[in-house]
């Protein structure tokens, strides 16, 4: 039975659970991955062959108008010292928000593209991806304040399985209104069961292997859920059920009404993925009330 060390860390048997700060010999890292292999029928995926020790992790932040929430983020992110790099990506804010990173010392790129040219926020995660210079790269949005073990957890679960390609690190709700732990819930069960997590989830990779197969998508938005289907092909996913916490603004703003409209652009997604390419240009533009203009179905550029 999985079972969970005194850190909240998910634990495999045969295993020892993964504390952070020691490394283990090549020989425990050998054996604990057969472990894995065993109890879950590992196998390497075309293209995908066990991942290389990796030493540290380039975080990235996609914002736009953020200068009020993204002062916490950074420094919950840059309190760690397994966090070689921040890079900070605008997508065109009119506040504060370049400001607020420069003065923290952070990494800027501005990628203000209009979605159909790969802009969004999927487009601006794909170019902090292509410039980081960590071995593993971790997706972190601005409204996350980062529990202070999650990017050394992380470099243990991927230094101790090298099938594993990346996965999510998990995040809990900052408030307790009525009916949001039954959406963080089923947020952690679409992850565990389905390994589809979403962006404000603490999506992490290791970066050899996504850039070298380019998998990160070019869209601009669905960017989330369609990582999570690539990596799943490529190799093992895991979610670490971590602490981090996320702002709950956007449910208490928009209630249930905002569930039902995730839940329909992610079936909607999916639906279309499985016949044809979807329109995520269309998605973004109806998601964020953009005025709709025709377009072809998008095509990755």
């Amino acid at each position: 039975m999985k079972g969970r060390d005194n850190d909240g860390m998910l634990c495999v048997p045969g295993c020892r659970p993964l504390k952070c700060g020691r490394r283990s010999s090549g020989l425990e890292r050998h054996h604990e991955a057969a472990v894995l292999e065993r109890l879950f029928r590992i196998k390497s995926r075309p293209g995908y062959s066990k991942g290389a020790w990796v030493r540290d992790v380039s975080v990235v932040i996609p914002v736009r108008n953020e200068e009020h929430r993204l002062i916490l983020c950074l420094k919950s992110v840059m309190s760690d010292s397994c966090v070689r790099e921040v890079i900070v990506v605008d997508g065109g804010s009119s506040d504060r928000t370049r400001q607020v990173a420069k003065a923290l010392g952070v990494r800027m790129i501005v990628h203000d593209a209009p979605p159909e040219k790969g802009g969004g926020r999927g487009g601006q995660i794909r170019k902090g991806v292509m410039a980081a210079e960590g071995d593993v790269v971790a997706v972190v949005h601005a409204d996350t304040r980062v529990d202070p073990l999650t990017f050394r957890i992380i470099l243990d679960t991927l230094r101790r399985n090298p099938l594993v390609v990346g996965g999510a690190a998990g995040t809990r709700f900052d408030d307790d209104y009525p009916g949001i732990k039954v959406i963080e819930y089923l947020n952690a069960l679409r992850a565990t069961l389905f390994r589809i997590s979403f962006g404000d989830q603490i999506q992490f990779f290791r970066k050899k292997a996504i850039v070298e197969n380019d998998l990160f998508p070019n869209i601009p938005l669905m960017e989330d859920v369609e990582l999570s289907l690539r990596m799943n092909r490529l190799g093992r996913t895991v979610y670490l059920f971590g602490n981090s916490l996320v702002s709950a603004r956007r449910w208490k703003e928009k209630g249930f009404r905002n569930a039902l409209h995730i839940l329909f652009y992610f079936f909607s997604y999916l639906f279309h993925r499985f016949f044809t390419v979807p329109d995520a240009v269309r998605i973004y533009r109806k998601y964020y009330g953009v005025k709709d203009v025709p377009l072809c179905p998008f095509q990755e550029q």
